[in-house]
Order: structure tokens, then C-alpha cells, then sequence
């Protein structure tokens, strides 16, 4: 995302890039990708929609994307939910930083350290001849991703982080590496 940023302002005049760079969100995607024709070209012309999982994707990459004309659509998973939990839609707008709503049929809850649980048609039985290991990622039937999260109001799901890497101060003040280190960049 980056490095996309800067070849975009070495190619364009400053004050001409930063009155495209002002006036693109306030515009619609097909207006966008006129105004970056030079970038879509580069990408061939015909890109429209990006889908992004696997790792959380940094909110600036998301927008300078979309701020260019492009659809970025975010989903989470793991193998072990065939492999997609919660996914945004297309044409529906969805919270900066959500991983989307989930998918008919399966269901999201948080534990109450905010563990994302997962139950649905989805969701694998178990480990293959591992019934330890089964035991200890199932929670009374729901599957224990090892990711922490939020669920706003609207359902979206939010991933802050992973249970392992969560730090808990003395207070109890619960302390996500990420942030951390989104603070000190």
C-alpha cells in the first residue's frame, strides 16, 4: 500500500496529487478510477474488487484502495471453518477495520475474555485421532479460534489480536500487542 502511495505522488504534480487525493472519497468508485487512470492501467485495467483475509489488513492499505476506486473486501477464518467465519458484502458499507458479518448459518459469540467462538455447518468436528486436543479447542460446542475480538452493535466482528499475545496488567486493564505497536509507528 506504501509503496503504491509514493509511485502515485512521483507521478503527478504536488498540487495536482493532492486535489485528486482530496476530492476521491468524496466521489463515487467509477469516478475514482477515472481519476487513477494512470495506476489502473498499471494493473490492467480491469481491477475492481479486492478480497483480503489471512491477516489483518492495515486500515490505511484498505482506504488508499478504495480511495483509488477499488472494492476491498475483508473476511476471517481458519482451516479449521472450512475456511471463512465472517466476510463483508459487496455493495453494503462496513466498519473501517471489520472483518465483516458472518456467514448464514454460522454463528460468532465472544467468551468472556472475548475469544472468538465460532458454531455452525462450517465448523469441523474435530482434531483427526487428537481427543485432547479437540477437548481443549471446543467450549461447550463452539470452536475456540485463539483470537480475540469485538462484535459491534451491528454484528460486525472486529479481530484485536491473538489469546495468547493478550497481556493483562495488574488492574486488569487488558493490553493488545498491536496497539502497542501501532502507537509507537
Amino acid at each position: 500500500g506504501e509503496a503504491l502511495h509514493t509511485q502515485l505522488q512521483r507521478q503527478l504534480p504536488p498540487q495536482l496529487y493532492q486535489a485528486l487525493w482530496d476530492v476521491a472519497p468524496k466521489l463515487p468508485p467509477a469516478l475514482r478510477r477515472l481519476l487513477f487512470t494512470a495506476v489502473h492501467r498499471q494493473l490492467g485495467g480491469h481491477l475492481t474488487m479486492m478480497a483480503s483475509g489471512g491477516a489483518a489488513l492495515p486500515a490505511e492499505t484498505s482506504l488508499l484502495w478504495q480511495r483509488l476506486g477499488i472494492t476491498v473486501l475483508q473476511g476471517y477464518g481458519s482451516s479449521e471453518c472450512s475456511p471463512v467465519v465472517t466476510s463483508m458484502v459487496a455493495g453494503e458499507p462496513s466498519p473501517l477495520g471489520s472483518v465483516g458479518r458472518p456467514l448464514t448459518g454460522v454463528q460468532v459469540h465472544l467468551s468472556p475474555d472475548g475469544e472468538v467462538l465460532v458454531k455452525g455447518p462450517n465448523v469441523m468436528r474435530g482434531y483427526w485421532q487428537d481427543p485432547e486436543r479437540t477437548a481443549a479447542t471446543f467450549v461447550v460446542g463452539w470452536y475456540a479460534t485463539g483470537d480475540l475480538g469485538e462484535l459491534d452493535a451491528h454484528g460486525y466482528l472486529h479481530i484485536m489480536g491473538r489469546v495468547k499475545d493478550l497481556i493483562v496488567l495488574p488492574s486488569g486493564l487488558k493490553v493488545w500487542p498491536d496497539d502497542v505497536e501501532d502507537a509507537f509507528r
